[in-house]
């Protein structure tokens, strides 16, 4: 096959024409590198070599200003990715920013982990959710719990009382509403029966 044109697009792309049909069009930096120009001839797996490499190029790109932004597993990375360019090469693009250092979902978990756990005070169960749902492999959830112990959950409780609830304790119809906004925070009701019981004990200890 013969590239018969080369036009620079207003996004400074250049579009490859072969035999006077449109083809696709490439990054600058994938035009320079590649040295292709009007008149050289291309088999089909030359020309879609090129096409990938753009692709893979452009996902990159994309991969490091999302990353610039804000932390991201790899999971919810190669999501992002996937509603651009191919599943193969968003896989492609997330290897190569584990290979940067750029992800580290271990390190992302245990941080995220943290911070729901000690500045949000978030319920052991509910940080597990987000975890998830930021699309973190199992062992790397389950790895960043172990380092609460297992009275994490009533203190988290209990520093969430104290902060946001106390006031509201001095009657029934308070009372049921903290219950109702830990029970949203992701608490048991065991858990959060356990933090008003420890908060009255140290009040009258207080006495």
């Amino acid at each position: 096959m013969t590239i018969t044109g080369i036009e620079k697009t207003k996004r400074g792309r250049y579009s490859l024409f072969v035999d006077g049909e449109f083809l696709f069009s490439i990054h600058p930096d994938i035009y320079k590198t590649s040295k292709v120009k009007a008149g050289l001839e291309m088999t089909v797996q030359e020309l879609e070599q090129l096409r990938l490499d753009d692709e893979f190029y452009s996902a990159k790109d994309k991969a490091l200003t999302l990353l610039s932004y804000a932390p991201h597993s790899a999971g919810m990375l190669e999501e992002k990715l996937c509603r651009h360019w191919d599943r193969e090469i968003a896989r492609r693009v997330v290897e190569r920013m584990e290979e940067l250092d750029l992800i580290d979902d271990g390190d992302y978990a245990a941080r995220l982990a943290r911070d729901l756990v000690n500045l949000k005070g978030w319920s052991l169960s509910r940080v597990r959710l987000e975890l998830k749902k930021r699309k973190l492999p199992p062992e790397a959830v389950e790895e960043a719990l172990e380092e609460f112990d297992g009275d994490s959950d009533l203190e988290a409780a209990l520093r969430l009382v104290k902060k946001k609830y106390r006031s509201r304790l001095s009657d029934s119809d308070g009372v049921r509403k903290t219950i109702a906004a830990l029970q949203r925070q992701g608490f048991s009701l065991g858990v959060i029966r356990q933090a008003l019981e420890r908060l009255e004990e140290e009040e009258w200890e207080e006495t």
